[in-house]
């Protein structure tokens, strides 16, 4: 583990985001084998399945469940590489498989815990979308339609258009290899691939 890597404010530490949650759900598993009526109880069972690899990935770094919680959280883990990021990523995780499993047994959920709950996923996806912008912005606006069909003039108007958006490295990267493109087509390619093109 990384020296870095802090880990108390997590389950394993008796110190997650709902654990009276967890408490009430953790009353519901089995002490061996799947939940009963596992199809009708699909967030239960993912919760049992959640909470072996969660335990297995702190306590023996992922030995016996490497594939299951690759399937379970959606990405591979193991405790030689324990970074900070991969222990956010644990806990969003289970959080979220802890409120659906929640919701699906009846467990009341106080109110102030679905507020939160709900302003993080708004969080979460306002910064995808702010990530997915920024890279729509990063792009400066060329229109090309109503030029004649003209390679140097393409390579012009991007090049001047990706230097006004302050990206001099972007326009000397596009230029070259606009000028070493193999046809017209490559090139409005290459336009396409550095500007919005109109």
């Amino acid at each position: 583990m990384t020296d870095k890597a802090n880990y108390t404010q997590t389950y394993w530490c008796s110190k997650g985001k709902y654990p009276e949650l967890n408490e009430a759900l953790q009353k519901l598993i089995p002490a061996e084998g799947p939940v009963a009526n596992a199809k009708k109880n699909r967030a239960l069972e993912k919760f049992r399945k959640a909470s072996n690899c969660y335990y297995d990935l702190y306590n023996n770094g992922l030995c016996n469940r490497a594939t299951q919680f690759r399937n379970v959280f959606g990405f591979g883990a193991a405790r030689s590489e324990l970074t900070q990021e991969i222990i956010d990523r644990t806990e969003d995780g289970i959080n979220q498989i802890i409120l659906l499993a929640a919701k699906e047994q009846g467990i009341a959920i106080p109110e102030e815990v679905a507020i939160q709950a709900e302003v993080d996923r708004l969080s979460a996806t306002l910064a995808s979308n702010h990530e997915k912008l920024t890279k729509v912005v990063s792009k400066p606006f060329v229109q090309l339609t109503g030029r004649d069909s003209n390679a140097f003039s393409i390579i012009g108007a991007c090049s001047k258009a990706l230097k006004r958006a302050g990206q001099e490295d972007k326009a000397k990267e596009f230029t070259t290899k606009a000028f070493n493109a193999a046809s017209y087509e490559a090139i409005l390619s290459l336009a396409m691939e550095y500007c919005y093109v109109a």
